[in-house]
């Protein structure tokens, strides 16, 4: 819940200043009142891809100024900060990527990753740093996001709260789509361009919604092997060098950093999947024109071959029971429109 506090405007993403009546936002009249609040969202600092591939959160040491600027003479203010390896924040970004590309476009992955590879901020150590200039160590916490981490429990746990036993066995609501399907959406972004169909890519994930994960989903990758390679390399330099910035930091654990950084100097790039336009897509295609059927014969282009089959209709009543015409024909009418 970012209530009102983020911005969605491109040159202007990330954390924003309250309205100007801020007494009637709920998070200020709840902080006045000496109550604890906790405001999340994934752009708060920026994003990596906005406005442009290779941002990284450029600007996130003005966004947490910001934040401090505002909440800073209202109540205790702390910042809580998740970081993935690199390898592996990337392959997920990417994919985030093409399901963005009604509004950004098509990229190829080994441009996409080579442009953000070359953001300053894409080693965290800087962008940890930044924060720290930012906020202060006594209000930054920074918390590894990494195989094995229950994320939400390892919040609460900085709360000082315990995880409800109906949440420990809670699937991902944010779930990987299938590297078929996330082709499949490259592919009709590429010919939405050619046929101006602008938002197609946007209805054919409203209408399909997302493949759950797939048993390919996290055993390949999108990237070539030199490419993983260098992003293991990257992220085990980085994660060495956290382990002493997070010690400064408020809760500081820089043992799980240091684990990481070790655990990444033997990592082994993941199969290639190869080039997305190579993929074979029956499946995911099939089970987009399924879904989007239903909604075929209510688009206006067939609205006069329907009222020709309803008239049809009333007309075999008329003939076939001329006194009890009206009935029937009125819940074949109820049932055609649904």
């Amino acid at each position: 819940m970012n209530d009102g506090f983020m911005s969605f405007e491109p040159e202007n993403f990330g954390f924003r200043a309250a309205p100007r009546r801020a007494d009637r936002v709920p998070t200020v009249r709840r902080l006045s009142r000496g109550h604890e609040v906790v405001l999340s969202d994934e752009g708060f600092l920026g994003n990596a891809m906005i406005p442009e591939v290779g941002w990284v959160y450029r600007d996130a040491g003005v966004r947490a100024q910001s934040m401090l600027n505002f909440f800073g003479n209202v109540a205790p203010f702390q910042l809580v900060l998740y970081l993935r390896p690199q390898h592996v924040w990337l392959e997920s970004l990417y994919s985030q990527r093409v399901k963005w590309g009604w509004i950004t476009g098509r990229i190829d992955p080994i441009d996409f990753a080579q442009k953000t590879m070359q953001a300053p901020f894409f080693r965290w150590t800087r962008l940890v740093e930044a924060l720290l200039d930012s906020v202060g160590s006594d209000r930054l916490i920074v918390r590894p996001h990494v195989a094995g981490v229950n994320v939400t429990q390892d919040f609460l746990s900085v709360l000082n709260l315990k995880l409800p036993p109906r949440l420990l066995h809670q699937g991902s609501v944010n779930v990987s789509p299938t590297p078929q399907w996330v082709a499949l959406m490259s592919r009709i972004w590429e010919q939405s361009q050619v046929e101006g169909l602008a938002s197609a890519l946007y209805w054919a994930n409203i209408v399909a919604g997302e493949n759950q994960n797939s048993k390919v989903v996290g055993k390949a990758s999108y990237f070539p092997e030199d490419v993983q390679n260098q992003l293991i390399e990257t992220a085990a330099s980085d994660w060495a060098e956290l382990a002493p910035l997070v010690r400064e930091t408020k809760r500081g654990e820089p043992v799980a950093f240091l684990e990481t950084a070790k655990l990444l100097r033997g990592a082994q790039p993941k199969p290639y999947l190869g080039a997305l336009d190579e993929m074979c897509l029956d499946e995911e295609a099939t089970h987009l024109i399924a879904k989007l059927l239903p909604y075929v014969r209510s688009h206006p282009r067939f609205l006069p071959l329907r009222l020709s089959g309803l008239a049809r209709r009333a007309q075999f009543q008329l003939i076939a029971d001329p006194k009890n015409a009206l009935g029937p024909s009125l819940a074949y009418v109820r049932r055609r429109i649904k």
